[in-house]
């Protein structure tokens, strides 16, 4: 039946969608919207909504009376998949036009074959197609032609929704419609069925009509983006905050702007937005926040721009989040007044504003306590400043360094050198002056030559140099030597008792007050210590194996004997007379020697000292 009043009806029907088709004077139409149960009919007042087709153009009544009498009447059934429930947004109802067939138009130029036809729907043109017609014949493509339209425009706009196809025998890219207009027709697209629809014999409206015939495949589909960069391995060692990375994507259905944002969740970060309703070109380059902390889950997701429930993301990335460092300033660490110090900092990202502040005292990591120098301030990247300690100051260990910088105008990276020592005079525990194998610890021994080095601002000219047992000078091992760096001494047999509360003490010479002291160490007498078989070790030596002797032997010991010992008795010398700085013998258990149960390595040099292994 026709519509004919002028309001909406709401009506309780079941999903199909009923069209009439009446005479040019029947100007309604009943457009039903299945949702759920509920039908929305909306009267059209155009006539050319009427069975379906409409004719955009102008035409004496005897014409359109004679081409309407070639369409046939089309009754479909409006049912779709959408429940109403999901965002309506991410969904799109998709045509697929073709194949078409046609009898060309008798106004068609014998000489040319420059025809073509234009597709619109929905307010914009979704393709065009070269027709190429034979003069009197039926022409016959097989292209398909694909768009698109929101789901929530098909279902809920008012007015019509058509496909308008129109041909023209021009070969230009603007054609003038009075013209070069060969025909067209128009079909309502929202009354299509879902599914495969083939619509035969629809009239193409001119001053000789022609006749055209097209299969049109309506699905219900959602909208998809992938992100297909950066992909998985994309970035090895990971990606600097502050960088630039490019993105790209590929989406299906009509998608005309896209957000990007930047997402991680181990660091806490959430998602940042780093680019918004830009044109869905399927790719762009974008920039990491400078202040993005380090990890190992960051993806880029990329976001329809009116539909934030149709998103792709990209493979896991890692960042690396800018970072300030202390470089030549931590808790080991020696300034020794008058003498200049280098201090380094070492940037990753965009870090900048860098300030490097000496304090005494105070909390470590703040800005507090006493402000002894400002090494460097305003600096941006990495660096280093020198710092020359002023004499005034008085020796401690509670000084430290703190170092600060901006990121993206915020106060946020900060480094600590944590307390360290400013002394006078700086000096090192001693050590040996030819290095021995196997030698570990602190300690010295009776005999040995070892290397006093210390470190005195260019005002010391010379230098004492004490050894101490606690607080007691135990011997002086120079009463005066120059301000050079370095001393060495052959440890003396003198000292006494041998033990471990034995430390170095260096002043100036002018002034016994400007000194320095090293950390504590041992001395010991000569000895000879076997590493290998170790003393006590239960595993046998196996017959015709070869075995490593080691050994490490500490003062004035310049060769030694290496013995096979059972119960205190020798059973073979395996080597006499080695250099007791090589540290090693092979040796190979001989298949002549007798089940030893409880037997050992002896090592003894000539004085009688000794070791003995398992």
């Amino acid at each position: 039946s026709c519509v004919t009043r002028a309001e909406h009806l709401q009506v309780a029907a079941v999903g199909v969608r009923s069209r009439c088709v009446c005479s040019a004077v029947c100007a309604a139409a009943a457009r039903i919207d299945v949702l759920g149960a509920r039908v929305k009919a909306h009267q059209e007042p155009e006539a050319r909504r009427g069975s379906g087709l409409s004719h955009p153009h102008a035409m004496a009544p005897g014409a359109r009376a004679a081409a309407l009498a070639l369409l046939a009447c089309v009754a479909v059934v409006g049912v779709h998949a959408y429940d109403g429930e999901d965002d309506p947004d991410a969904h799109l109802v998709r045509f697929v036009v073709g194949p078409f067939s046609t009898r060309l138009l008798p106004t068609v130029d014998e000489n040319e074959n420059d025809a073509y036809c234009v597709a619109s729907a929905v307010g914009r043109e979704v393709f065009r197609l070269p027709v190429q017609p034979e003069v009197g014949r039926s022409a016959v493509w097989d292209e398909h032609h694909t768009f698109d339209v929101p789901l929530p425009l098909l279902d809920n706009a008012p007015g019509p929704h058509v496909l308008t196809l129109d041909f023209y025998d021009d070969d230009s890219d603007e054609p003038d419609p009075a013209d070069d207009r060969l025909g067209s027709v128009s079909v309502d697209i929202a009354a299509l069925a879902f599914g495969t629809t083939t619509l035969t014999e629809l009239a193409l409206i001119n001053p000789e009509p022609g006749r055209l015939t097209v299969t049109i495949s309506k699905e219900l589909v959602d909208k998809t983006l992938t992100v297909t960069s950066p992909a998985a391995g994309a970035f090895p060692n990971g990606v600097a905050a502050g960088a630039a990375v490019p993105v790209a994507w590929d989406t299906d259905g009509l998608i005309s702007t896209v957000t990007v944002k930047l997402f991680s969740d181990d660091t806490g970060l959430g998602e940042v937005a780093l680019e918004s309703d830009e044109a869905n070109t399927g790719s762009l380059t974008v920039v990491l926040p400078n202040w993005v902390e380090s990890g190992a889950d960051f993806e880029l997701r990329v976001y329809d721009g009116k539909n934030a429930s149709v998103v792709g993301a990209s493979a896991p990335f890692a960042v690396r989040g800018a970072t300030l460092d202390l470089v030549g300033a931590d808790e080991d660490t020696e300034i020794v007044l008058g003498v200049e110090k280098e201090v380094g900092w070492d940037v990753f990202g965009a870090v900048t504003d860098i300030d490097v502040v000496l304090y005494k005292g105070g909390t470590v990591g703040a800005a507090d306590g006493t402000l002894i120098a400002t090494l460097a301030t305003g600096e941006a990247g990495s660096g280093s400043a020198a710092y020359t300690a002023p004499l005034e100051i008085v020796p401690g260990d509670d000084y430290r360094v703190e170092v600060t910088g901006t990121v993206e105008d915020v106060r946020a990276m900060a480094a600590s050198s944590g307390f360290f020592s400013v002394v006078a005079i700086a000096v090192a525990t001693p050590t040996l002056v030819q290095a021995r194998p196997h030698v570990t610890g602190n300690s010295v021994s009776i005999g040995e030559e070892v290397a006093i080095a210390f470190t005195a601002g260019d005002h010391v000219e010379n230098v004492k140099i004490v050894l101490m047992r606690l607080a007691e000078e135990a011997l002086v091992i120079a009463a005066s030597t120059p301000n050079d760096g370095s001393f060495e001494w052959t440890v003396d047999a003198g000292i006494a008792p041998l033990g471990e509360e034995y430390h170095l003490h260096v002043e100036d010479v002018a002034d016994a007050t400007f000194a320095g002291d090293s950390e504590g160490f041992d001395v010991n007498g000569p000895t000879v210590d076997v590493l290998f078989p170790a003393p006590g070790a239960t595993s046998p030596l196996l017959l015709g194996t070869t075995y490593e002797i080691l050994w490490v032997a500490r003062g004035a010991i310049e060769a030694v004997t290496v013995e096979l010992l059972d119960g205190g008795n020798v059973v073979q010398t395996i080597a006499a007379g080695v250099n007791a700085l090589q540290g090693s013998v092979t040796w190979s258990p001989g298949v002549e020697l007798p089940g030893l149960g409880g037997g050992g390595i002896g090592l003894e040099e000539g004085s009688g000292a000794g070791g003995d292994g398992g």
